[in-house]
């Protein structure tokens, strides 16, 4: 799908993604779905960012994510008016759903595989969301998950799909829950969670590597 269906997608099902009408998650699912795949120039997408400064009169240069917080009062708040005013653009640029899709293609990200992107997006995670949030490192590692898929790809990388499981028995949780969500229960602050998905994540790799040698 292209960019402007995906943003359509997320604002109209956040719950089905896990995003819970988190304009920063939505965003960060995005990139995890657009640095995956190679699916070309979106000009709609791309324009979006201008027409949002011109529409709120807005003179410096910001991302459209962080011009919405900046007006919202709140998360579901700052979710509704982001989805409000990209509906207007939408209707504003008269937009209509390609007839045929875009051909995705993967890109390096994409094909390092999953548990290889997670271990990289712990060591540098200013580098994909900005700065060290467990929960951001989730949604952009969503989108990515939803991207191989789109592809055709699933399940290609058990060790990241079984830290899932791994995380909610460590915790005795139950399995509805994310891995990003019980850690930051457990913790209860953002840097504390991400510390702790670091020794986390380090430790069940340890534990699948003996496994391996021993099975």
């Amino acid at each position: 799908m292209t960019q402007t269906e995906l943003i359509t997608l997320l604002f109209d099902r956040p719950e089905d993604f896990g995003i819970y009408e988190s304009i920063a998650k939505l965003d960060a699912f995005v990139n995890g779905y657009r640095n995956t795949v190679e699916i070309g120039v979106d000009a709609v997408a791309a324009n979006y960012n201008h027409w949002l400064q011109a529409h709120l009169r807005i003179s410096h240069d910001r991302g459209w994510v962080a011009i919405i917080s900046f007006f919202g009062t709140g998360e579901a708040d700052t979710f509704r008016l982001g989805k409000a005013m990209w509906q207007k653009y939408l209707s504003d640029v008269r937009y209509a759903k390609p007839l045929e899709p875009p051909t995705l293609v993967l890109s390096p990200i994409g094909q390092s595989g999953s548990s290889a992107l997670l271990a990289r997006m712990l060591e540098t995670p200013h580098f994909y969301v900005g700065y060290e949030s467990v929960v951001l490192i989730k949604a952009f590692m969503d989108g990515h998950e939803r991207a191989l898929r789109d592809v055709g790809i699933v399940d290609r990388d058990p060790l990241y799909s079984g830290f899932q499981t791994w995380v909610a028995e460590r915790f005795k949780v139950a399995q509805r829950y994310d891995w990003a969500s019980i850690i930051s229960f457990m913790t209860g602050t953002e840097s504390g969670a991400f510390k702790l998905v670091r020794e986390l994540w380090q430790e069940y790799r340890a534990e699948s590597e003996r496994e391996l040698q021993t099975a």
